[in-house]
């Protein structure tokens, strides 16, 4: 059997953001842009039954059922697109860099004026709308969000092949999936020069695009103004389409053949793989955020298992138990502070080697990681000593997941066989692990583990060696409820 088709799809907009003809003419960019993508989609699908081959197929629930048919191999190649969200526009509504719109006061180190909140919280007027002092420091330019011309929705060509068949009496299914995504989100500052004033030589030459007098020695902030082609305004943040990826997983899920009256047990692995584009002024960056990478994906697991269980108790009803358990999700050991001078806090750690580091807490706070931290963190430092780190180089733990439920098949009395009673049960390792542990003392069984991704703090910068001053943090990769 062989079915085809094509789907027309678009959406316009009903109003667009503010034109700004200073934008235009610094950025050659339009703020008022509004896309209106229209696409037509092609899709195909071949399934193909096998003949004098029988599968078996079964399900637990209410009404358990088996059944059998023929084996059969089955793909399908097509064009998926996403809708533009209705918040697409929303920024570029705002932040115009017109009188009205968005405004932001960001003042640094000496230029910062000292608060009273206690005069903030009763009169607003005495909030400031001005630095201490117009220099480098004083960041009071507004920045500015516009569409791309060239944006349009995210994009993506699929393929699949599957086959399935009974084999020593078990139902056996196999199926590979494909994926190339196009036009994914990303973001691009067109105000920023990406010009270093300086590197830092400790850091592997680390370029930063600001010079030592915009950042503050006490406390190691900094500020963005020089980085800037257009000291007019602050970022000018462009929404763009043009990042890609590409995920690929197989998945084998097997129903063994128990006799019924012990219940049915389902069986299913999955392998994936999943790579995707980003750019610093999105997801991290190692020096120059307008520089494209290549990385894993964020949320795909490599390795995931489920597992049903399901069994039916005569005439008055059943349970079923659903267990998944995946393997760790990638993260990027990061800086709690912008060290390249982009404005943005999310650049990547120099793992510095505790051998050689000039800073003796620094050399000690990594060693005591290597040597006895989370299991995640001692294999990613390791292997990235003397380095800035790669982006989602390191690898979380394990967890797990488990739902439940209880079935009543019989009807509630007097209720005209209308009601029934069925009891589910969510997050049941996440119960256990109150009931256990108490909630002072939690495990995290049941959640999804988000390791924390902080290795570094910037706690100063010394002008004399152009270089940070850093803390370790002793949590770096750690899961735990209660130091997280």
């Amino acid at each position: 059997t062989l079915t085809g088709g094509v789907r027309a799809e678009g959406s316009v907009p009903r109003t667009a953001p503010a034109e700004n003809p200073a934008i235009e003419t610094l950025f050659d960019a339009r703020p008022d842009h509004a896309p209106t993508p229209i696409a037509v989609l092609q899709r195909l699908k071949y399934p193909y039954k096998i003949p004098g081959q029988q599968v078996m197929s079964a399900s637990m629930s209410q009404l358990s059922r088996t059944y059998q048919g023929p084996s059969v191999i089955r793909g399908g190649i097509g064009e998926f697109r996403g809708a533009a969200r209705p918040t697409l526009l929303s920024g570029a509504m705002t932040s115009t860099g017109l009188p009205g719109g968005v405004e932001r006061l960001l003042c640094t180190g000496s230029a910062t004026p000292t608060p009273d909140w206690q005069a903030y919280a009763t009169d607003t007027s005495a909030i400031p709308s001005e630095c201490v002092n117009s220099s480098t420091l004083a960041d009071t330019a507004p920045s500015v969000t516009l569409l791309d011309r060239r944006w349009a929705p995210p994009e993506s060509w699929r393929a699949t092949l599957g086959y399935s068949k009974t084999l020593f009496s078990t139902y056996l299914s196999i199926d590979a999936n494909y994926a190339i995504n196009l036009h994914q989100p990303g973001t691009y500052d067109l105000n920023f020069a990406g010009a270093p004033q300086f590197s830092i030589a400790d850091e592997g030459a680390r370029p930063v695009s600001v010079g030592p007098s915009s950042i503050d020695p006490s406390s190691g902030a900094v500020s963005s103004v020089q980085s800037r082609t257009s000291a007019a305004y602050g970022r000018v943040v462009d929404q763009r389409a043009d990042l890609r990826g590409e995920t690929g997983q197989v998945t084998v899920y097997a129903i063994p053949n128990i006799p019924f009256r012990f219940g049915i047990v389902t069986i299913g692995y999955t392998y994936a793989d999943a790579r995707i584009q980003s750019r610093g002024f999105d997801q991290s960056t190692g020096g120059d955020p307008r520089l494209v990478d290549w990385s894993p994906g964020v949320f795909t697991p490599h390795h995931t298992v489920q597992i049903g269980i399901g069994k039916s108790f005569g005439k008055w009803g059943g349970i079923t138990t659903s267990i998944r358990a995946q393997s760790g999700l990638p993260f990027t050991p990061l800086v709690a502070g912008d060290v390249n001078g982009d404005g943005l806090s999310n650049d990547r750690a120099f793992v510095f080697n505790p051998a050689t580091a000039t800073d003796p807490a620094v050399a000690s706070g990594l060693t005591s990681l290597i040597a006895s931290g989370p299991a995640a963190a001692r294999a990613c430092l390791a292997k990235q000593l003397g380095q800035i780190a790669a982006q989602n180089s390191c690898t979380g733990p394990w967890s797990a997941t488990m739902n439940a439920g209880i079935y009543f098949f019989n009807a509630v009395p007097w209720t005209s066989n209308r009601a029934r009673v069925g009891f589910t049960f969510q997050n049941v390792l996440g119960g256990l692990d109150e009931l256990i542990h108490g909630n002072n003392h939690l495990q995290g069984w049941g959640m999804s583990p988000f390791p924390d991704q902080t290795l570094l703090r910037v706690r100063g910068f010394d002008p004399g060696t152009n270089s940070f001053l850093y803390s370790v943090n002793p949590r770096f990769g750690s899961t735990s409820l209660t130091t997280t």
